[in-house]
């Protein structure tokens, strides 16, 4: 997947089927959503020479978050989150002890981000949405018609709010994204990728939101 002149590298793996995105232009890549085992992950997205100048998870569930600290070691890369979202990475901790393969290291957080804040790579920077509702500080990073939204849209569906966020919220950041004046790609964190034109049109909760507009 191309820019103008950046690149944009995906793979699916982990228990949940996360999508981690590799975004790079310039020698430079910010790596988002690290949800897989770091060996696959950095074979598969072939980083290479790229200096990778961030780690971001759009939100603290343990599936977006599980190889965070491992490749903030390997790569010298900070790990940034959105603001509010401590609770939600502790949740994560404690279910990795109980149910999950292995247990997750505790990411030290270099970095938090709030709304309109920006994180530069090569020449381009990504611009942050705040949009609550998945979670408290669920982010969606924007750049060029480009956006990553993490688990607040799928294609014609929305992320579940009942492990740590809101409903209310979730509906006042959707409501947010429908008023965006250009249409936008739409690269989630799980399932295929989509437009928002096309969740404009098919996705059930925009019509309804639409409807109750």
């Amino acid at each position: 997947m191309k820019g103008s002149d950046y690149r944009i590298d995906c793979i699916t793996a982990g228990p949940v089927q996360t999508n981690t995105y590799l975004l790079s232009s310039g020698g430079e890549s910010i790596i988002i959503d690290p949800g897989t085992y770091i060996g696959e992950l950095l074979q598969k997205l072939n980083i290479g020479d790229s200096k990778v100048v961030a780690i971001i998870a759009t939100h603290g569930h343990f599936d977006h978050i599980m190889d965070g600290q491992e490749l903030k070691t390997k790569l010298g890369s900070p790990f940034i989150i959105g603001s509010g979202e401590d609770d939600i990475l502790d949740w994560s901790y404690r279910i990795s002890e109980r149910y999950l393969p292995r247990k997750l290291t505790r990411i030290s957080v270099d970095r938090y981000l709030d709304d309109g804040d920006t994180v530069e790579f090569g020449m381009h920077r990504l611009n942050v949405m705040k949009v609550p509702g998945h979670t408290a500080g669920s982010l969606i990073l924007v750049i060029g018609n480009t956006m990553f939204t993490g688990d607040t849209l799928f294609r014609e569906n929305i992320g579940r709010t009942d492990l740590g966020g809101s409903m209310e919220s979730m509906r006042q950041s959707l409501l947010r994204l429908m008023k965006l004046g250009s249409d936008y790609r739409v690269l989630p964190g799980h399932g295929e990728e989509t437009t928002l034109s096309h969740e404009l049109a098919y996705n059930p909760f925009l019509l309804e939101l639409k409807a109750e507009d």
